[in-house]
């Protein structure tokens, strides 16, 4: 199996099978000590790795088989890869507070089970959709698989689409249109259109290629 956990303060998009994470932050705790938090929580909530409906429901992957505790380990190896465990979380997180004993600071952390094709094409769509807007600073958000080997269609004006097809479809002008890589995405210079077309998940007719 495969998982992969994104984390985000606001703008948090809507994954089918997604588990939401309130984990509380420290001053001074380091993302190893929120990667053990993280880790504590989902022992607790599945203690088996088993939620029967709704968030990580395992009927919905690939294998269905139960979440383990080494597949949690390993999507945690890939949480905010770009940073060494022994950097601070959030250098501006708040002390505790014990007068309402709570930790006022917490980060939302987004469980994604990408061998779930509904979460997986919700994901694509999402980034899609910030390709689009001009975003390039979200691949501690997105498995390495996707800026591997998932592609876009750019039309000539800029548009990005699932494919080729799905331009047609919507009545794009495709002529001069490419293929690009989520890769060249990422890391190249990309202008956004002056309009932003209409993409529904409904014209996603393949899966992602993670």
């Amino acid at each position: 199996m495969e998982s992969i956990l994104a984390a985000e303060k606001n703008g948090i998009p809507a994954i089918t099978g997604e588990l939401l994470l309130s984990v509380p932050v420290l001053p001074g705790d380091t993302l190893r000590d929120t990667k053990d938090i993280i880790m504590t929580m989902a022992e607790v909530r599945m203690p088996e790795g088993l939620m029967p409906r709704g968030a990580l429901d395992p009927k919905m992957t690939e294998t269905g088989q139960n979440y383990t505790k080494k597949d949690w380990e390993d999507a945690l190896k890939l949480y905010c890869r770009s940073r060494a465990d022994t950097e601070i979380t959030d250098p501006s997180a708040a002390r505790y507070d014990q007068d309402a004993e709570r930790c006022p600071t917490n980060i939302i952390v987004q469980v994604i089970p990408i061998d779930n094709q509904s979460a997986a094409l919700d994901l694509y769509m999402e980034c899609l959709d910030r390709f689009e807007k001009g975003e390039r600073d979200f691949s501690d958000l997105i498995p390495e698989a996707y800026l591997e080997n998932d592609t876009a269609f750019r039309c000539v004006d800029g548009s990005l689409w699932s494919r080729e097809e799905a331009a047609v479809d919507s009545g794009m002008d495709v002529e001069g249109g490419e293929n690009v890589s989520f890769r060249d995405l990422m890391n190249g210079t990309y202008d956004a259109p002056e309009y932003a077309p209409s993409h529904s998940r409904e014209e996603v007719s393949m899966a992602p290629g993670a």
